[in-house]
């Protein structure tokens, strides 16, 4: 049975702001469907997880890093992540990047629980205490985050 999460709620991800458009179901491997608006200058840093994931870009242009080199992304173009795939993004225009993510309820679970109400956060960079706390959930759901050495070979500064 589905999930009766309300998937019209806009919840903020440090920094993106997704938007469930399909419900979360019971079965952890099925799809799950999320809008999401990347905000100019935000920067989701080198990770992996199990799940695939699949961005299809809506409107903007997305830089993004798929394991060995950054490529940008435009309106119609599809970045797609392999499972435990290194990867990372950022929006470096002053435009917002409107994206549609296709990834697994897993997923949508763990973004569900580390996401806070959008209109409850304020348009400034998180808080460091907000970054630990998702580091640490990131971590116990078995997710892979790279440390601020590995990111600054990318081209991240954290």
């Amino acid at each position: 049975m589905p999930d009766a999460t309300n998937i019209a709620e806009t919840i903020d991800i440090l920094g993106p702001q997704i938007r469930f458009l399909t419900p979360l179901a019971d079965d952890p491997d099925e799809y799950c469907v999320i809008s999401s608006v990347v905000p100019p200058n935000v920067v989701v840093p080198l990770h992996s997880h199990s799940e695939r994931e699949t961005l299809l870009i809506l409107s903007g242009n997305l830089e993004a890093f798929d394991g060995s080199v950054w490529s940008t992304y435009r309106a119609g173009d599809v970045f797609d992540v392999p499972s435990w795939t290194k990867h990372a993004f950022r929006n470096a225009s002053l435009k917002p990047v409107s994206v549609m993510l296709v990834t697994s309820v897993s997923m949508g679970r763990f973004f569900r629980y580390v996401g806070r109400q959008a209109a409850d956060v304020p348009p400034s960079p998180p808080t460091a205490e907000a970054i630990e706390a998702f580091m640490t959930e990131a971590v116990r759901h078995g997710y892979w985050l790279g440390n601020p050495a590995e990111n600054a070979e990318i081209g991240i500064l954290l």
